[in-house]
């Protein structure tokens, strides 16, 4: 079992409800997601279509999706029609219109990329596709097509300092927050012995 990275949390109720008390620290208790039936290779070229019982929560597999190139992140937009892909195998990101009825994916656009994406996700109206890259140093945002597709260069690429992992906008969707973490070597989950972290 893994352990949760909070930076994509929604604080923003817990911030109004901290003001109301005018108290600014307290404890948060996280369960482990709890899906049965599943696995997931990284290796495999595919995207696996799963449908949920209601009921028990059991996972049904249904289909796999190819998917070239290696699907590595995703995100889906708001309205749900649209799945984005980021890729493992090369620097590109890819848009699959989703069908409702049986959940397979055609394949709509795609853009290359200069770095790794890190994280993925689309604005709040589900016109942009936000990406943070972490070993890239930067944070862009790519025009998605009234259809939910992707194509062409990013309307925006901001420098970052490296380290960049994660980025969603704010309820207004005016601003973007793109966290960081430290950055001591490209291995972050085994730092060095000798180098103690950020202080």
């Amino acid at each position: 079992m893994g352990i949760w990275i909070l930076d994509n949390a929604n604080l923003e109720e817990v911030a109004v409800a901290c003001r109301e008390r005018n108290r600014w620290e307290f404890m948060i208790s996280i369960g482990p997601l709890r899906l049965h039936n599943t696995t997931g290779s990284p290796d495999d070229n595919k995207i696996g279509i799963y449908t949920m019982d209601g009921d028990s929560g059991a996972l049904s597999h249904k289909a796999d999706a190819a998917m070239p190139g290696g699907p590595s992140l995703l995100a889906i937009s708001p309205d749900k029609g649209t799945l984005y892909v980021s890729h493992r195998e090369s620097l590109g990101l890819s848009s699959h219109r989703i069908d409702p009825a049986s959940g397979g994916l055609t394949q709509t656009g795609s853009v290359a990329v200069e770095d790794w994406p890190a994280y993925i996700a689309t604005d709040r109206t589900g016109r942009h596709l936000t990406v943070a890259f972490y070993g890239g140093a930067r944070a862009g945002v790519y025009p998605i097509g009234a259809d939910g597709e992707l194509g062409g260069a990013p309307s925006e690429s901001v420098e970052t300092v490296a380290g960049a992992h994660s980025i969603l906008t704010d309820r207004s969707n005016r601003f973007a927050y793109v966290p960081h973490i430290a950055y001591i070597q490209d291995n972050v989950l085994e730092p060095p012995k000798n180098i103690p972290g950020p202080t």
